[in-house]
């Protein structure tokens, strides 16, 4: 018999491609009765790459290129001869894992993702975004996106929180390993909480917000502060002027990204108060600022606003034996009814104080008095002494 006629009647066995990856695949075929070996040819464009004998029935193809289609046969070895190859297979390999992955245009909400494709092979990228859970490994995964491009774009993020986006190459072999990048959405934008306003200064409260390190407290074009804390204090300010006041919130510096920024918050417009102290109104008393107002502190004896009115001391008259009550500055003078004196002619006058008789007894009176003499003694002031 020829020996071209026993080849074609030798079997061949049906092949199965398994465990592809990016350099490696497992071919595997049925064991053929007879046979003494089998030998697995590998082929890349009609150029043979790898010739492998072997006794087993599944043999590790290495070596292999990212993405490449490679035609796989297999000839049985019998005593009587070689078989005619099997029926060739088709396998491409895994893609290459993707390069130059980037995000960039990161917002509090959203960002956009770019690479660079794989040069064979790849039919799609798989991307995927997952949050990190701050103090566990715990993370939750964003609905992932299938893609035919080199770049996407995520959005419903949180602001101020950490990510990580990753992407695969992937065709009918399955997918590349992971290339990944980490980083942290910018802050959202802070909410102002309070303005205490003065008439030359402005004291600013607001919320902190996720991620944020930094915050920057503007109130004009020219005037702003940095601040950690979340609070801010503008003082020698004009008075009487308006000032619009936002906030806004940065991130950490990050790798490739930078410091990221938040919107800044709406603006709130305010004014400081004027001094309505300058000049001072108050013409008899201390002026302090009230908002946009003032508030005059009287001396003792004025009253009124602006502390221009004198008190009439005289009202009620506090006189109560007189012909007229003079007003004074936070006093008054009482002038008294002929035999009476005091503050407010309140004491009859004592018309004993100075007479002579004041070695006798002497009993006053409204206006008068009486001396009463001792024995021989007589006269108005006892001045007459009886003679013996």
């Amino acid at each position: 018999m020829p020996a071209l006629w026993q080849s074609a009647l030798l079997s061949t066995p049906q092949i199965n491609i398994n465990l592809v990856t990016q350099d490696s695949m497992l071919v595997e075929y049925e064991s053929v009765s007879g046979a003494i070996n089998y030998t697995v040819k590998v082929a890349h464009l009609d150029m043979i790459e790898q010739n492998i004998t072997s006794t087993d029935i599944s043999v590790p193809v290495k070596g292999l290129l990212p993405g490449r289609v490679y035609s796989i046969s297999v000839y049985v070895m019998y005593v009587e001869g070689i078989s005619q190859a099997s029926g060739v297979y088709q396998q491409i390999t895994v893609p290459d894992n993707l390069t130059n992955l980037l995000v960039h245009n990161v917002t509090s909400y959203s960002l956009n993702v770019i690479w660079t494709l794989a040069a064979y092979g790849q039919v799609s990228t798989l991307v995927k975004i997952s949050r990190e859970h701050t103090g566990t490994d715990h993370r939750e995964s964003i609905p992932e996106q299938t893609v035919t491009t080199n770049s996407t774009h995520f959005s419903n993020l949180l602001a101020g929180t950490n990510y990580t986006v990753s992407v695969q190459s992937q065709n009918a072999a399955g997918l590349s390993a992971q290339s990944t990048f980490s980083f942290q959405t910018a802050p959202d934008k802070p909410e102002i909480v309070k303005i205490v306003a003065a008439h030359t200064s402005l004291n600013i409260s607001f919320d902190a917000t996720q991620g944020a390190v930094l915050y920057r407290v503007t109130i004009s074009s020219n005037l702003a502060k940095d601040t950690t804390s979340t609070y801010a204090y503008f003082d020698g300010l004009n008075d009487g002027m308006q000032y619009s006041v936002s906030v806004e919130a940065f991130s950490p510096n990050q790798p490739v990204l930078g410091v990221l920024s938040s919107h800044p918050s709406d603006p709130i417009p305010v004014s400081t108060y004027t001094n309505s102290c300058t000049p001072n109104p108050c013409w008899n008393g201390r002026c302090s600022v009230d908002e946009n107002n003032y508030t005059c502190e009287c001396e003792a004896g004025f009253t009124g606003r602006n502390c221009s009115i004198d008190i009439d001391d005289c009202s009620p008259n506090p006189c109560v034996n007189s012909t007229e009550c003079n007003d004074r500055v936070n006093d008054y003078q009482c002038v008294c009814t002929p035999g009476f004196e005091g503050k407010n002619c309140e004491k009859s006058y004592d018309d004993c104080r100075n007479t002579t008789c004041s070695s006798f007894e002497c009993v006053d009176g409204f206006r008068s008095y009486t001396c009463l003499c001792k024995n021989g003694y007589s006269g108005e002031e006892c001045e007459i002494s009886k003679k013996i």
